[in-house]
């Protein structure tokens, strides 16, 4: 039963085997990318590419186009802000001032990764008060994460370092719908698009290409603005410098539920498993979950683990198996994985994996002491 293989507190998976399947990289033209951002052909008024675009000046041009967003955010805000308050309106007026900034990390792994992974994204992104060090920062605060091709390694390899990256990264943001990564090589520009529960889609585009700066900048407009790439009922709340650890409000069934971090994650290109809890929660009552689980099933299924796990515990509770809070589970649309629909359940104990248990003997006293308690 998957609901009973949910791992303890503070364990860490092993480093997950790929699935190739899934993890092709599938074109999309350009029509289609800027389908997938959600930005129009003609929403910014921007100039053809300048010439002598490398891959060594990747950083400083995407760190410049940063700086234009964020003023130009700045701009529109500050206009809105002037015409409400001259108007007499009152407006809590957001910060937006927090720059994104790309590194080149390739020899630093980020921290905190729920799976405990130590690869090394070569490019990366994230907001400019949440690098802890010059080059390093969280898994848990990455936006971007992409591969800069070198000398020894064939484009086959590269396409896998790079898809392993945003395998990773949805693992790790739970809060991420869509995950955005590129692969850099001497002669183009690769941008990848993570799409959880469905697999990876790629642009390719040649550094002399007069349209690559228009695709970059809509690529991290993207970013700055996640909009329909981000979970709307994830709120971050918080982040533990020491344990390397995001804290969520997650809203489950028309309720907030405060406090609750990534313990378990696995399958971003299918099933898309996240499993979270509340540390300060040791014991859910009827109506507060300690674990939120929430998989990327296929739709029009027979069977959901809501009622497998209803059924198991009636007429009285099995022992062994975990239960589902009184509000139960939640069924999500999945609007950008096609054929997949979010359910989420509230449950009250995490657990081991029965498959998990070492030998055939401690296996049979285990089931022996099921049995016994029924």
């Amino acid at each position: 039963m998957s609901s009973s293989s949910l791992p303890e507190s503070g364990t860490r998976d092993q480093v997950q085997a790929f699935d190739e399947n899934v993890q092709q990289l599938e074109p999309l033209t350009p029509e289609q990318f800027l389908e997938c951002l959600a930005v129009s052909d003609n929403l910014f008024e921007i100039p053809d590419s300048p010439r002598g675009l490398s891959i060594d000046g990747f950083c400083s041009l995407a760190n410049d186009i940063a700086k234009s967003i964020r003023a130009r955010r700045e701009h529109r805000l500050l206009c809105i802000y002037l015409f409400l308050t001259t108007h007499d309106f009152s407006l809590d007026f957001p910060n937006d001032d927090n720059l994104l900034v790309f590194k080149d990390t390739g020899n630093k792994p980020p921290n905190g990764h729920v799976t405990g992974t130590m690869c090394r994204p070569d490019i990366t992104a994230a907001f400019e008060n949440d690098w802890i060090e010059d080059h390093k920062t969280e898994w848990g605060l990455i936006r971007l994460a992409g591969e800069k091709a070198s000398r020894g390694k064939s484009l086959e390899a590269q396409k896998k370092n790079a898809a392993t990256y945003l395998h990773y990264l949805l693992l790790a943001r739970p809060d991420f719908l869509v995950a955005q990564g590129l692969l850099l090589t001497s002669s183009s520009v690769m941008f990848l698009v993570g799409i959880g529960g469905i697999g990876i889609r790629q642009l390719n585009v040649d550094w002399d290409n007069k349209s690559l700066y228009k695709f970059i900048y809509a690529f991290i407009y993207r970013l700055y603005n996640p909009s329909h790439f981000a979970d709307p009922s994830y709120t971050r709340t918080g982040f533990n410098k020491k344990t390397s650890e995001a804290t969520y409000t997650v809203h489950f069934k028309k309720k907030d539920c405060p406090n609750f971090r990534p313990i378990h994650a696995r399958n971003p290109f299918t099933t898309r498993t996240h499993v979270l809890s509340n540390p300060s929660l040791t014991q859910g009552d009827d109506r507060t979950p300690t674990v939120l689980k929430e998989q990327l099933c296929r739709t029009g299924r027979r069977f959901d683990e809501l009622t497998i796990l209803t059924k198991i515990h009636q007429p009285t509770n099995m022992l062994g198996v975990v239960e589902t809070v009184l509000l139960g589970g939640e069924i999500i649309a999945a609007p950008q994985s096609p054929g997949r629909e979010m359910h989420r359940l509230g449950l009250r104990q995490t657990g081991s994996p029965f498959t998990s248990i070492p030998t055939a003997k401690i296996m049979l006293e285990t089931l022996f002491d099921l049995l016994e308690g029924i």
